[in-house]
């Protein structure tokens, strides 16, 4: 079928024009899931990822976080392209059954076929974060699940929409089997428009392109990423082996760290990469799926796309990478059934080792190790209303500095957001008192770290239990060619008062009374470069800022300030580094 637009553009230019629509397409997806969504999770924090599949399962284009790679495969392998019906839809979240490609129980992946004269054509996937499957606690992420049954129903593939009409049997069993079932049913629905959505305008690219140069423009998207992909990788990565690593703080069974261990090996244009020499899998659920695919595409794929940011994201770096090693039975390859809830806090150690190794080949050309994002959650239950309250706060983190410029400050996560005060505090039991920048956490560099939070939540209902998910708290996110190592992160109880304690940081069912205050404070990115060559200017900037304190300015970084203006001292500024010079070279 020619389409009614197909005539005389040459394939170059229409291959420019898909890739353009096929982004739209995905933005579109992303803002109708934003807007029709009922839990907070995905509403507010945006904890989901939409994109165009090929009938092979492989990623074509996508607005994720990370996630994508191998995510329709199990659907793939249980409904064959040819038992598929219009307006079938299908899903999972089983971890194990995707290799990994579905990251943890909370993600349901979902997925319509896409038809033209009767044939599946392409599919349009997402998945979203689900605010509770049951499981051991509401939202199913507490450090004290030990296996990946605790932290709700396992979903295999099944057909939760035949042609148009839902499958009741099934979706009363999802239904059942929730705190929450109101936002179960409302995010269902919400993912299912929101992939209906995405089959139109597939539909409408069809007839007017024909559906042979919309699928050729597919496969245009995909070659691009696979040219650019590797040829950046070449570039930054000469010929000879590389090594990095980086630990976890613990798995909230211990205060033993978990490392991942990385070796890259480059020779003759192959690359592989060897995780032999990290730790055997935890007891509790900081363990990681890698999947190869979320490997190249996403992790490997954002570092490089950080070098050309028109690289497109998808299946088509799936060559970058000749070969991977990962143990089995390792943080990042368990056995089944262990625990995988938490596994963001081990997956960050991946990028950061990917990093370490690639700037002993590049020094000035990668960034420093960024922090984990955290996450508290509080809960009770109102007895007189029968219902469950359950309230996820996730914080924002300092990420590394930058070869040519300072780390990004206090996010959470890439592209997802905090929940904002003022719904917060309509919505649940308790205020926020206090958010803030915290002051010197960042690492100190010629490029500071980012900094982290600090925030403060009084307790206002008669008793709440917190579960609280912060890592880097006793590692630091390192600093690179001289930078200094990021603070240490930390979560006080009823802080400033005689019942001030300092609270585990990988904890489950700590009891909270009225009036209670928790205190976050997360943790900063590593230093990029000596702190000593940062300019006076930009330290002064930092102080007068908040990001920097006046003590730390002259102690990190030998910047004297006049306490009044907070301007520099050049020459009071110049004696402090040629004191700390010369006793630096002194034996």
């Amino acid at each position: 079928m020619g389409g009614t637009g197909s005539r005389e553009l040459p394939e170059t230019i229409l291959g420019d024009i898909l890739k353009g629509s096929f982004s739209a397409m995905v933005r579109e997806m992303a803002v109708l899931i934003e807007r029709t969504a009922m839990s907070p999770i995905i509403r507010e924090k945006q904890d989901y990822a939409v994109g165009l599949f090929d009938t092979g399962g492989r990623m074509v284009f996508a607005e994720f976080l990370m996630q994508g790679p191998g995510m329709i495969d199990p659907i793939l392998e249980r409904f064959p392209i040819e038992t598929m019906r219009p307006g079938d839809v299908y899903c999972y979240n089983d971890p194990y059954l995707s290799d990994g490609a579905s990251g943890h129980v909370p993600d349901i992946t979902f997925c319509l076929p896409v038809f033209e004269d009767g044939a599946v054509r392409v599919l349009v996937a997402l998945f979203g974060h689900f605010w509770d499957l049951g499981g051991y606690s509401p939202g199913g992420l507490s450090p004290f699940v030990t296996e990946v049954f605790h932290e709700g129903i396992l979903i295999p593939p099944v057909r939760l929409v035949k042609e148009g009409e839902f499958v009741e049997d099934v979706y009363q069993l999802l239904l059942r089997n929730t705190r929450f079932p109101a936002y179960l049913d409302g995010d269902v629905r919400a993912c299912i428009s929101a992939c209906s959505l995405g089959v139109r305008r597939v539909q409408e690219l069809i007839a007017h392109y024909g559906v042979e140069r919309v699928l050729a423009g597919c496969e245009r998207v995909m070659e691009q990423s696979r040219e650019w992909g590797r040829r950046i990788l070449d570039q930054l990565l000469p010929d000879g082996t590389y090594v990095g690593q980086d630990l976890v703080d613990g798995d909230g069974f211990g205060e033993q760290p978990y490392k991942v261990q990385l070796k890259i090996e480059k020779s003759g244009g192959t690359v592989r990469f060897d995780f032999t020499g990290t730790d055997p899998q935890a007891k509790g659920p900081i363990n990681f799926l890698l999947h190869p695919g979320i490997l190249k595409t996403v992790l490997l794929g954002r570092i490089l796309q950080s070098y050309e940011p028109a690289l497109v994201l998808n299946d088509g770096l799936d060559g970058i990478i000749d070969d991977i090693e990962i143990p089995s039975g390792s943080l990042l390859w368990p056995k089944f059934p262990a625990g995988v809830a938490l596994r963001a806090m081990s997956r960050i150690l991946v990028t950061n080792s990917i990093l370490e190794a690639m700037g002993s080949a590049e020094a000035a050309a990668v960034p420093a190790a960024s922090c984990n994002y955290g996450i508290v959650t509080l809960r009770t239950y109102e007895s007189d209303a029968e219902r469950y309250v359950y309230s996820f706060e996730g914080f924002g983190v300092g990420q590394g500095a930058r070869p040519s410029a300072d780390g990004i400050d206090s996010v959470y996560f890439i592209g997802q957001k905090n929940n904002p005060v003022e719904w917060l505090e309509a919505e649940y039991p308790f205020r926020v008192e206090q958010y803030a920048i915290a002051r010197d956490t960042g690492g100190p560099g010629l490029f500071r770290g980012g900094v982290g939070i600090i925030r403060d939540l009084r307790v206002l209902s008669d008793q709440a239990t917190l579960c609280t998910m912060m890592v880097n708290a006793r590692q630091p996110a390192r600093g690179v060619g001289g930078g200094l190592d990021g603070r240490l992160g930390q979560i006080l109880l009823n802080p400033g008062t005689p019942a001030q304690r300092r609270l585990a940081t990988l904890a489950d069912n700590i009891e909270l009374q009225r009036g209670d205050v928790v205190r976050i404070m997360s943790a900063g990115g590593g230093g990029w470069g000596a702190p000593f060559e940062r300019r006076p200017e930009s330290v002064a900037w930092d102080v007068r800022k908040g990001y920097v304190s006046l003590d730390a300015a002259e102690r990190d970084y030998g910047v004297v300030l006049d306490r009044e203006t907070l301007e520099a001292d050049p020459e009071a500024t110049a004696h402090r580094r040629d004191d700390r010079s010369e006793a630096e070279r002194r034996p």
